[in-house]
């Protein structure tokens, strides 16, 4: 059983903000949704950087047979090349990038304890899909974890039944 609890987005933030900071060969760390790694792209950025974007939420299960809650997890690491220069950019992306993300998905699977399911990691190689010359690869993955949804009765102002229906349309049903 992994010693990494995820329970919410800021975990799975912390989570790769700390993954960058245990090695030198990843310069910086970025994190949100599609327009915000844009607008970071016009900044100065130390290369490589990974990106965290934002994970998607969704549940699988029911209350009763117990529930999960599943993080569709996507991050890229990139760095910047000039865009004439192929030779380059394929040194890039398919040694050095490829390098540090084969040893990021193996972290990531020892930490939550997916060794045996590593096949689940999808990889897409992104050649200057994005302004600045950047190029890297692109990462994702579902980190899956059993959750107790319960009620939590200090959310609820009332604890009556509250009836939907109009009562002329609930009277029929007597």
């Amino acid at each position: 059983m992994s010693e990494i609890e995820i329970h919410n987005f800021n975990d799975i933030k912390a989570y790769f903000e700390a993954l960058v900071g245990m090695t030198s060969k990843i310069k910086s760390f970025k994190f949100g949704g599609f327009n915000r790694i844009i607008e970071s792209l016009k900044s100065e950025i130390d290369y490589p950087c990974l990106f965290l974007e934002l994970p998607e939420k969704s549940f699988d299960g029911g209350l009763s047979t117990g529930l999960q809650k599943e993080y569709k997890i996507a991050f890229a690491l990139i760095s910047s090349v000039p865009k004439d220069d192929y030779d380059k950019q394929d040194e890039l992306v398919f040694n050095a990038l490829e390098n540090y993300i084969e040893q990021l998905i193996r972290k990531i699977a020892i930490d939550f304890d997916m060794e045996e399911d590593i096949g689940q990691f999808s990889l897409d190689p992104l050649y200057g899909l994005l302004h600045d010359n950047c190029y890297g690869w692109r990462v994702e993955f579902e980190l899956v974890e059993d959750s107790k949804i319960c009620k939590d009765e200090s959310f609820w102002d009332q604890e009556e039944t509250v009836n939907y229906f109009a009562p002329e349309f609930s009277q029929e049903f007597k």
